[in-house]
């Protein structure tokens, strides 16, 4: 289910696998997602899924999530790929209409979906670079209000 979902569908529609070393889509899925996966431990796996699910941000907000986002004092640089299939453009879109002006939003254009955000992939460097440029000028803007 992960190997479907953890990468955009360009990733495999157009082949994007092969850059990466991969002979075809099968040859990636058992390379790449078979071994990470199986040390895991199922429980740990749903668990994680859990919090994603049921994480409530607007708990303390009567329920109002934008409310609640609107609450927040920080800085924020929101930064989903385009292609993600967990964490959706079109959600840290909402979520940066709610966190107002102090919000950056700098999506990473790329196929690679939820993987894009991992700067330990090689085969993503055009990803980790935009990663490495937008974080360092967010924290360089003489207004972020992050502890130094």
């Amino acid at each position: 289910i992960y190997a479907g979902w953890g990468v955009g569908e360009g990733w495999y529609t157009e082949r994007r696998y092969e850059a990466a070393g991969y002979a075809s889509a099968e040859d990636f899925v058992s390379r790449s997602y078979l071994p990470a996966f199986a040390q895991c431990d199922a429980s740990d796996l749903l668990a994680q899924v859990r919090a994603w699910r049921e994480a409530d941000v607007a708990a303390h907000a009567d329920g109002a999530w934008e409310c609640a986002l609107g609450r927040v004092r920080a800085d924020v640089l929101l930064m989903p790929c385009d292609s993600d299939k967990y964490f959706t453009l079109a959600e840290a879109e909402r979520e940066a209409r709610a966190l107002g002006r102090r919000c950056t939003l700098a999506p990473i254009r790329s196929d690679a979906g939820h993987r894009a955000g991992d700067p330990h992939r090689p085969e993503l460097r055009a990803e980790r670079d935009f990663l490495t440029h937008t974080v360092r000028a967010f924290l360089e803007q003489p207004t972020t209000t992050i502890a130094r």
